[in-house]
Protein backbone atom coordinates (compact mmCIF):
# COMPACT_ATOMS: atom_id res chain seq x y z
CA UNK A 1 0.00 0.00 0.00
CA UNK A 2 1.16 3.76 -0.77
CA UNK A 3 0.11 6.72 0.65
CA UNK A 4 0.40 10.09 -1.73
CA UNK A 5 -0.90 13.08 0.21
CA UNK A 6 -2.11 15.63 -2.56
CA UNK A 7 -2.99 19.32 -1.50
CA UNK A 8 -6.08 21.15 -2.62
CA UNK A 9 -5.88 23.71 -5.83
CA UNK A 10 -4.82 26.72 -5.08
CA UNK A 11 -6.84 27.88 -2.35
CA UNK A 12 -9.36 31.48 -1.53
CA UNK A 13 -9.80 31.38 1.92
CA UNK A 14 -12.41 33.80 1.79
CA UNK A 15 -15.08 30.83 0.97
CA UNK A 16 -12.78 27.88 1.61
CA UNK A 17 -12.79 26.97 -1.78
CA UNK A 18 -10.45 27.17 -4.86
CA UNK A 19 -9.91 29.83 -7.45
CA UNK A 20 -9.89 29.61 -11.25
CA UNK A 21 -6.55 28.84 -11.42
CA UNK A 22 -7.38 26.36 -8.67
CA UNK A 23 -10.22 24.22 -11.35
CA UNK A 24 -7.21 24.32 -13.62
CA UNK A 25 -4.54 22.72 -11.36
CA UNK A 26 -7.63 20.79 -10.18
CA UNK A 27 -8.39 19.53 -13.66
CA UNK A 28 -4.64 18.62 -14.59
CA UNK A 29 -4.11 16.67 -11.27
CA UNK A 30 -7.32 14.47 -11.82
CA UNK A 31 -5.91 13.28 -15.25
CA UNK A 32 -2.74 12.76 -13.79
CA UNK A 33 -3.70 10.84 -10.54
CA UNK A 34 -5.95 8.66 -12.85
CA UNK A 35 -3.09 6.79 -13.84
CA UNK A 36 -2.49 5.75 -10.67
CA UNK A 37 -5.58 2.71 -10.19
CA UNK A 38 -5.96 4.17 -6.78
CA UNK A 39 -9.47 3.08 -5.07
CA UNK A 40 -9.52 4.17 -1.69
CA UNK A 41 -9.53 7.94 -0.94
CA UNK A 42 -9.35 10.02 2.31
CA UNK A 43 -10.48 13.57 2.11
CA UNK A 44 -10.18 16.82 4.47
CA UNK A 45 -13.59 17.99 5.38
CA UNK A 46 -12.24 21.46 4.39
CA UNK A 47 -14.63 23.09 1.47
CA UNK A 48 -10.91 23.62 -0.97
CA UNK A 49 -10.37 19.79 -0.52
CA UNK A 50 -13.79 18.76 -0.78
CA UNK A 51 -13.74 21.16 -4.23
CA UNK A 52 -10.39 19.43 -5.28
CA UNK A 53 -11.21 15.96 -4.81
CA UNK A 54 -14.67 16.00 -6.24
CA UNK A 55 -13.40 17.26 -9.22
CA UNK A 56 -10.19 14.99 -9.51
CA UNK A 57 -12.62 11.88 -8.54
CA UNK A 58 -15.04 12.59 -11.32
CA UNK A 59 -12.11 12.54 -13.72
CA UNK A 60 -10.66 9.46 -12.65
CA UNK A 61 -14.53 7.35 -12.38
CA UNK A 62 -14.70 8.18 -16.31
CA UNK A 63 -11.70 6.75 -16.78
CA UNK A 64 -12.19 3.65 -14.24
CA UNK A 65 -15.69 3.70 -14.22
CA UNK A 66 -15.61 -0.16 -13.70
CA UNK A 67 -13.79 -0.05 -10.63
CA UNK A 68 -14.84 0.62 -7.49
CA UNK A 69 -14.03 3.43 -5.40
CA UNK A 70 -14.22 4.38 -1.67
CA UNK A 71 -14.01 8.02 -0.52
CA UNK A 72 -14.23 8.78 2.96
CA UNK A 73 -14.60 12.29 4.57
CA UNK A 74 -12.41 12.35 8.01
CA UNK A 75 -13.17 15.23 9.80
CA UNK A 76 -8.99 14.93 11.43
CA UNK A 77 -7.98 15.38 8.13
CA UNK A 78 -9.11 19.65 8.72
CA UNK A 79 -5.99 21.51 8.55
CA UNK A 80 -3.95 22.20 11.96
CA UNK A 81 -1.37 24.66 13.35
CA UNK A 82 1.72 22.47 14.03
CA UNK A 83 4.78 24.17 14.63
CA UNK A 84 8.66 22.27 12.99
CA UNK A 85 11.76 23.45 13.54
CA UNK A 86 13.57 24.82 10.99
CA UNK A 87 16.90 23.20 11.14
CA UNK A 88 18.57 25.74 9.14
CA UNK A 89 17.40 28.78 11.07
CA UNK A 90 16.25 27.20 14.02
CA UNK A 91 12.49 29.65 13.97
CA UNK A 92 9.77 27.41 13.92
CA UNK A 93 7.52 27.20 11.09
CA UNK A 94 4.08 26.39 10.22
CA UNK A 95 3.94 22.30 8.94
CA UNK A 96 1.72 23.20 5.68
CA UNK A 97 4.37 26.08 4.74
CA UNK A 98 7.52 23.54 4.21
CA UNK A 99 7.98 22.84 0.26
CA UNK A 100 9.29 19.09 -0.76
CA UNK A 101 12.80 20.97 -0.91
CA UNK A 102 12.71 21.67 2.63
CA UNK A 103 12.21 18.06 3.91
CA UNK A 104 13.70 16.17 1.05
CA UNK A 105 17.00 17.96 1.67
CA UNK A 106 16.94 16.49 5.28
CA UNK A 107 19.10 12.87 5.43
CA UNK A 108 16.52 11.67 7.81
CA UNK A 109 13.68 11.66 6.08
CA UNK A 110 14.39 11.19 2.44
CA UNK A 111 13.99 7.77 1.24
CA UNK A 112 14.72 6.74 -2.07
CA UNK A 113 11.66 4.84 -3.76
CA UNK A 114 11.27 2.83 -6.98
CA UNK A 115 7.71 3.98 -6.99
CA UNK A 116 8.30 7.43 -7.54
Amino acid sequence: MHLIFIRHGDPDYSIDSVTEKGKCEIELLGKRISKLNATEFFVSPMGRAQATAKACLENIHADFSKQPMKVSTLPWLREFSYDIKDLKTGENRIAWDWLPRDYFGEKKIQRRSKFF
